[in-house]
């Protein structure tokens, strides 16, 4: 599509302000990215690194406190008290009305509890006490309480008037105190020998039971607790990492274990049952000031080597249901969700992205972009928690969407911009086009104009640049041209002039009615034009003394050709010969001399190039037309004859790959029927008729 100098220049100049605006903003947008990237980056660490501080601190606080606690005077006598008055009960005796109260509260109050938190493998038979104490204080503490599941330790007395309800009524007071006041879920004290739990704030099923060889026998608290003996450390404390905790109705329970002593003696074990709810307020307590830097969707969290979480969601918390959506389309199990619907907490029920997990521990303190449950990318900051032996890490992690919203508002805002620009640019390109095509026009019409015959126009433009200097050019050219042309009329008329002085006046007036001296009809003469095709090969091939031997070597050939055909050599130069026929004198087959001359210089090459071993081709123009007109001006109508002879030659596609004649119309219908030529259509020649000569040998 031909485009006008204002169109292109109006699409240069938005070309450019697209370009520029474009890099400008890919580069804005990719700061951005990088930058907002980064300060997420920070902001997630900078947040891990307060939250960590805060949990490392406050489990480090409950340690010290069940340190001091299990040496305090108070506790010392309270494990000695409870000890001989636990062992006092093995002697009471049990009746069949109480027997069947514990069978009964098992099977139809604990086990359909714990069922509904979706333990279904546990039996009566595997959890039901089996010393006599046990069953003793779980019957009274527990089955005949009459404080509901959750208050069972609001009971100070059983009421028996034994030594144990003197002991629990001296110091339960305090422990429930002490509990209640440091938001600890349980406070307990097991034998020193057995391991049995004499004493329990709670009072769940775990109380009297023998964590050396009874129902929990397996559990980690048990481990915890059977690991301490008279050896062990006054100050130790031992963690005991989270697990679903049977007498707690499955509910997830941490411990912290620490041994009493008595100087060398151990005179029992005392252990905290942690409660989680003061660990989730360190990471999402409802507080907007908790989640500061969070946004909407971002968390912190702790989690465990296995993969399970140590803390509550913030999500869950928030939105439970919108949570338990997320997690079904992450793919967790019902059976896990329902789970943490029972028990109202992500603790041990939810289980991170298995590979992320494994970075986070394979690889310690890092900030980083990883998956989330739904494997959307998330920006991450993790470190281990380096405390009580336990395998945990915490994490603070927000969306990477969210993190990066300015940016999607930034390329929202460039998209607006660039439109903008582009419209003030295209309006900009509107007017610079004019400014810049107008004085270009005005010099395009001028040139038109003088190639009509307007030769007085004259352009005037002074904008000082080069289309002025072009402008100026012009105007100099037509000048010179206009007055090359009336000195050119003043030589004809000077000719006229003196060819009416020198000749007779019968003469002029045959030359003016262009007649020759013998006839009085008009004259025509066939032109033929050959350009030899290969000569750069040639001078490859031979050295240049052999080349030029050859040339003129051949150069005579074609000169003996035209003479033996009666044609005129007009000139040759190079590779190209000029000849006509019937142009000097009046010859009336002059048309298929020249074709049979033409075909004779095709078989000539042939053999030139067989004994040469040579690739030359001819390409040959051949047009008939007249040579006088009804001026005296002969010439210029030998040199339109010329000018289309040699068209005719140098149109011909070398891709031939041989000789080639091509002849006008004018040809082929002066010797239309000869026998010896015959034509082939050539449409390869602009704006006229023209035919291939088929190759042939003339006589």
């Amino acid at each position: 599509m031909k485009l006008s100098l204002r169109r292109k220049t109006v699409i240069a100049l938005l070309a450019i302000s697209f370009a520029s605006s474009t890099a400008t903003g890919l580069l804005g947008i990719y700061r951005s990215h990088v930058v907002l990237t980064q300060a997420a980056l920070d902001r997630m660490s900078a947040l891990r690194v307060a939250k960590q501080g805060e949990v490392s601190r406050y489990l480090e606080h409950v340690a010290d406190h069940v340190r001091l606690m299990s040496r305090t005077p108070a506790t010392i006598q309270a494990s000695e008290k409870f000890v001989k008055a636990f062992e006092a009960l093995n002697d009471k005796a049990e009746t069949p009305e109480e027997s069947e109260r514990i069978r009964k509260y098992y099977q139809d109050q604990f086990l359909l509890t714990l069922n509904e938190h979706g333990d279904t493998g546990t039996t009566i038979d595997s959890i039901l006490p089996t010393s006599r104490a046990a069953r003793y204080l779980q019957d009274r503490f527990i089955i005949r309480n009459p404080n509901s599941i959750y208050e069972k330790s609001k009971l100070l007395d059983m009421g028996d008037g034994s030594e144990y309800s003197k002991v629990h009524a001296e110091f339960h007071p305090n422990y429930l105190e002490s509990a209640l006041e440091l938001d600890y879920y349980d406070l307990m004290i097991f034998h020193p020998e057995t391991r049995e739990l004499v004493y329990t704030i709670k009072k769940e099923i775990d109380l009297g039971s023998s964590y050396r060889n009874g129902p929990f026998a397996s559990t980690k608290l048990a481990q915890a607790v059977n690991s301490i003996d008279s050896s062990t450390a006054r100050d130790t404390v031992l963690f005991v990492d989270f697990e679903f905790y049977t007498p707690s109705y499955g509910h997830p329970a941490m411990f912290l274990v620490s041994p009493i002593r008595r100087g060398d003696r151990l005179t029992g074990i005392f252990a905290l049952q942690f409660s989680p709810d003061r660990l989730n307020r360190i990471f999402a307590g409802g507080n907007p000031s908790e989640t500061l830097g969070l946004g909407q969707t971002g968390e912190s969290f702790l989690v465990g080597k296995d993969g399970f979480m140590r803390s509550d969601s913030r999500h869950l918390i928030e939105n439970q249901q919108a949570y338990f959506d997320s997690l079904r389309k992450s793919g967790h199990d019902e059976k896990e969700i329902q789970r943490m619907r029972n028990f109202g907490s992500t603790i041990l029920t939810v289980h991170r992205n298995p590979e992320s997990i494994r970075q986070i521990f394979d690889l310690g303190t890092n900030t980083t972009i990883m998956a989330n449950l739904l494997n959307a990318p998330v920006i991450t900051s993790y470190a281990p928690i380096q405390i009580g032996g336990l395998d945990w890490a915490i994490v603070a992690q927000i969306d990477e969407s969210e993190a990066l919203e300015p940016e999607r508002k930034f390329i929202i805002e460039a998209g607006v911009a660039l439109a903008a620009i582009l419209c003030l640019s295209g309006l900009a390109a509107l007017v610079a086009g004019a400014a810049l095509s107008r004085p270009v026009l005005r010099l395009t019409q001028a040139v038109r104009a003088f190639v009509n015959g307007f030769r007085d126009v004259r352009v005037s433009i002074d904008s000082g640049d080069e289309v002025a200097e072009l402008a100026q050019a012009f105007n100099t050219m037509a000048s010179e041209i206009g007055n090359n042309e009336n000195r050119l009329k003043q030589q004809v008329e000077k000719n006229r002039r003196l060819l009416e002085n020198f000749l007779p006046a019968t003469v002029l007036a045959r030359l003016r009615r262009n007649l020759d001296d013998d006839a009085s009809t008009y004259r025509d003469a066939t032109l033929a034009f050959v350009e030899v095709e290969g000569l750069d090969h040639l001078f490859e091939y031979f050295d240049t003394n052999k080349a030029n031997d050859l040339l003129q070597a051949l150069a005579a050939s074609f000169d003996e050709v035209a003479a033996r055909h009666g044609v005129e050599k007009l000139s040759s130069s190079g590779g190209g010969y000029l000849a006509a026929c019937g142009l000097k004198d009046p010859i009336f087959d002059h048309t298929p001399r020249i074709l049979a001359f033409s075909q004779e210089l095709e078989n000539l090459i042939a053999i030139f190039n067989a004994q040469n071993f040579t690739r030359l081709q001819l390409s040959i123009g051949i047009h008939r037309g007249p040579i006088h007109t009804g001026r005296i001006g002969r010439n210029e109508f030998v040199n339109n004859l010329w000018a289309r002879t040699v068209s005719l030659a140098t149109e011909i596609q070398p891709t031939l790959g041989r000789s080639a004649i091509r002849v006008s119309d004018e040809v082929k219908s002066r010797v239309m029927g000869h026998p010896e030529f015959q034509f082939e259509s050539d449409t390869g020649v602009r704006n006229s008729e023209a035919w291939t000569l088929r190759p042939g040998h003339p006589s």
